[in-house]
């Protein structure tokens, strides 16, 4: 996504945490672009859902809200530029590129860590990521189990519904034909609740999975500017080790080396100091968002559930005095 890349070349340097784009498949955008795809899709809704959660995030925070890219992206009714980045595997391959390279820079060059802060909060993340991986399965097992009862619970009431038509007992039948719209019913509640466990709960959850990615991203970031901070000093100890070997001639171009690198990492630490204060500020808001959304989260399934179970249990209240007038 152009807006995505953009507000990333803008905002990551200054250590703001940037949500992580809806990835692009081609399977949803040629429906999207062809004009016998329907509003309901599933695969169409759920990007929309994704672009939405997306766009909220970067509306809601502070430095952001009134980036001009940001701007244009909602309110221009002219096409936008389409991305140059390529979807589905280019996309994969690239994240996967980009994370190898993160290692790789860690390895050569590890960050000498000088602020506890850093230190426990990088714990507290990787054990917020596994415990969120973990929730994440759990949700998207219920959604799929949630839609297997729906379709069973179909083909159940159209069993029932032809041994009903074939009962020769009037009361049999009737008790049967009610057991049938029972099922019918508790299967559209099923498949009613999947879609809402989805949208509301494993999605949900899927989001900050990728807000702990942009935390790493940001906090990569950091780690490349002590990288090139750490260069430069390196640099310029040399460069003035030099001063004492080089003859006369060569004094003025290494003085002046010497000061260009020096005010190279005089910025870089500047830099350093700036992102490392603004990563903090960051998280202190994020922690406070993931705490509200978190509870909202589980509240509105909790309800849902219970909801739920009630209409259910109101189908078999409806059901039972039919199975009790039964006379075999």
């Amino acid at each position: 996504m152009d807006l995505h890349e953009k507000i990333v070349a803008k905002y990551r340097q200054k250590g703001v945490i940037i949500p992580q784009p809806p990835e692009k498949k081609m399977s949803v955008m040629a429906k999207a672009m062809t004009a016998t795809h329907t509003s309901q899709d599933p695969e169409i809704l759920q990007r929309a859902r994704h672009l939405e959660r997306f766009l909220n995030r970067l509306i809601q925070h502070p430095r952001i809200q009134s980036d001009c890219d940001l701007r244009d992206f909602l309110t221009v009714e002219a096409a936008l530029p389409a991305s140059s980045v390529k979807p589905d595997i280019s996309l994969g391959v690239l994240k996967a590129f980009n994370g190898f390279k993160d290692v790789i820079d860690k390895i050569t060059i590890p960050i000498e860590e000088t602020d506890q802060w850093f230190e426990k909060a990088n714990s507290s993340w990787e054990e917020l990521d596994e415990n969120l991986r973990k929730l994440h399965a759990e949700a998207v097992g219920l959604v799929q189990h949630r839609k297997a009862m729906a379709l069973n619970g179909e083909m159940l009431a159209k069993s029932l519904s032809s041994l009903a038509a074939s009962e020769d007992s009037t009361t049999l039948s009737l008790a049967l034909t009610s057991l049938t719209d029972t099922y019918e019913q508790s299967a559209s509640i099923w498949s009613r609740q999947a879609e809402e466990h989805n949208a509301k709960f494993a999605e949900a959850v899927e989001e900050y999975l990728g807000l702990l990615e942009s935390i790493r991203d940001v906090v990569a970031e950091r780690i490349h500017v002590w990288q090139q901070w750490k260069k430069a000093q390196k640099t310029l100890e040399e460069l003035r080790s030099k001063l004492s070997t080089v003859d006369d001639l060569k004094v003025k171009e290494l003085n002046r080396e010497i000061h260009e690198t020096n005010e190279a990492k005089e910025r870089l630490q500047k830099e350093f100091d700036e992102m490392s204060k603004a990563i903090k500020v960051e998280i202190e808001r994020f922690e406070e968002e993931r705490h509200e959304d978190m509870k909202n989260i589980l509240v509105d399934f909790i309800q849902n559930m219970i909801q739920s179970h009630v209409q259910i249990a109101e189908l078999w209240d409806q059901f039972a005095p039919y199975a009790q007038k039964i006379i075999i």
